[in-house]
């Protein structure tokens, strides 16, 4: 087995442990991966094939966001009224949204197979574009 048919193969292995629904979208691009929960309850990811190590990174990142514990918590029902009420808040919900992208990020790491020089480039990039404008104070490196 290839590196990348192992770590192809690591996220079907890891959705299928944790009950999760993936669609793999051969015409997605990696920027256009998402996760969410269908009919409210059921975990899913709609992500690109695994083709080399940074859609791997794609992949685990957009799995994190279902499994990390702060991975996925400003979309609860409570969180969307509050806003509703006291738009205001947005600043704050523009940080919850960064600490989910961190918390997933580091799942992704901490859970791959083999962390590359490439994933890292993603990572940064993709935290780079939550970030921006954000002044997120203990963040700063």
């Amino acid at each position: 087995m290839t590196n990348i048919e192992a770590m192809a193969q690591h996220v079907t292995d890891l959705c299928k442990a944790f009950n999760i629904v993936a669609e793999v979208r051969p015409d997605m691009k990696p920027e256009q991966a998402s996760s969410g929960h269908l009919l409210g309850t059921v975990p899913y990811v709609k992500i690109p094939p695994v083709v080399d190590d940074t859609s791997y990174a794609v992949a685990l990142h957009e799995i994190g966001h279902m499994l990390a514990p702060l991975g996925s918590f400003r979309h609860t029902e409570i969180t969307q009224k509050f806003l509703q009420r006291h738009p205001a808040e947005l600043a704050r919900l523009k940080r919850l949204r960064l600490d989910e992208e961190y918390a997933a990020w580091e799942w992704a790491k901490h859970h791959a197979l083999d962390w590359t020089t490439g994933m890292e480039q993603v990572y940064r990039y993709a935290i780079g574009t939550y970030e921006s404008g954000i002044s997120y104070p203990g963040r700063d490196a």
